[in-house]
C-alpha cells in the first residue's frame, strides 16, 4: 500500500513538473513576441516606462503643491456651495441647459440660493481665487508625487482640496458668464484647464478617478462659455477659446 501512495505521489510531481515545462514552451514564443514589439514601439518613439510617462520629482514642485495646498483649504464655500453648480446639465438625449442662464445657480439643495446672494459669496473668495489663479499660472517642473515612495504621506496629494478648488473656479466661471463677463469668466476658466494640467501628478487610482472628474468640470463650463455672445471668438484673456477642450482631454491621457 506504502508503495502505491508513493508511486501515486511520484506521477503528481512528475505530472505537475510536465504541465510546468510545456507552460514555459508555450509561453516563451509569447514573450519574445511582446519583447520584439515592444521593441518596436520603442523605436517609433512611444513611452513606456514610468520613468518616461511621469514627471520626476521635484522639491520645488512638492514646496509649491503645499502652496496650492494651503490656497485651496482658505476657500470657504459656504453657506452656498458652489458643487452644487451643474454645468452642462443634461435634459434630454443630446440636450443640455445653460447653468449660467438659469433663474438660480443652484440645482440641489439650496436651489432657493438667488445669483445676488452666491456673487456676494464668490466675492468672498476672490482674493483666495486670486492667488490660486496666479499658482496655477506658475506651475514648476516636476512632480509633488514620488513613484519609488508611493506610499509616503507627505507625498500624497491632498485630493480633497484639489476638488474643492476645482468647483469653485467652475462656479467663478458661471457666475462671470452669468454676469455678462466674458473675459473674467475666461480669466477662470484658463486657471481651470491649468490645474487640469497638474492634475497628472499621483500614481494612485484615486489621484486619476479625481483628476478626471476635475476634466470633466472643465469641459462642460468650456460647453458654457462657447455659448456665451462672443464666446467662440474670445481670446483676449488667454489662449482661443477652442483650444480648451482639447487641453482637458489630453490631460486625462
Amino acid at each position: 500500500m506504502r508503495s502505491l501512495v508513493h508511486l501515486k505521489s511520484l506521477g503528481l510531481v512528475f505530472g505537475i513538473a510536465l504541465l510546468v515545462a510545456a507552460a514555459l514552451v508555450l509561453l516563451r514564443p509569447q514573450a519574445d513576441r511582446l519583447a520584439r514589439y515592444k521593441t518596436t514601439l520603442a523605436a517609433q518613439g512611444e513611452k513606456l516606462s514610468l520613468d518616461e510617462l511621469e514627471p520626476r520629482f521635484s522639491e520645488s514642485a512638492a514646496a509649491y503643491q503645499s502652496q496650492l495646498n494651503e490656497a485651496a483649504g482658505r476657500l470657504v464655500m459656504a453657506p452656498i456651495p458652489p458643487s452644487e453648480i451643474e454645468p452642462m446639465k443634461k435634459t434630454a438625449p443630446g440636450v443640455a441647459q445653460l447653468a449660467w442662464k438659469q433663474p438660480h445657480p443652484m440645482s440641489g439643495r439650496h436651489r432657493s440660493a438667488t445669483w445676488e446672494a452666491f456673487s456676494t459669496q464668490m466675492d468672498e473668495e476672490e482674493t483666495t481665487l486670486g492667488e490660486i489663479r496666479a499658482l496655477l499660472a506658475n506651475r514648476p517642473a516636476g512632480s509633488a508625487y514620488e513613484l519609488a515612495d508611493p506610499l509616503n504621506p507627505s507625498h500624497q496629494i491632498d485630493l480633497v482640496r484639489r476638488r474643492r478648488a476645482a468647483q469653485t473656479l467652475t462656479a467663478a466661471v458661471v457666475r462671470e458668464l452669468n454676469r455678462g463677463r466674458l473675459d473674467a469668466s475666461l480669466t477662470n476658466l484658463h486657471a481651470l484647464i491649468n490645474l487640469a494640467r497638474a492634475g497628472g501628478d499621483g500614481g494612485l487610482l484615486v489621484d486619476r478617478m479625481i483628476h478626471v472628474a476635475i476634466c470633466s468640470l472643465g469641459l462642460s463650463v468650456t460647453w458654457e462659455t462657447l455659448q456665451a455672445p462672443g464666446g467662440v471668438k474670445a481670446s483676449s484673456a488667454g489662449p482661443p477659446l477652442r483650444e480648451s477642450a482639447p487641453a482637458f482631454y489630453n490631460s486625462t491621457r
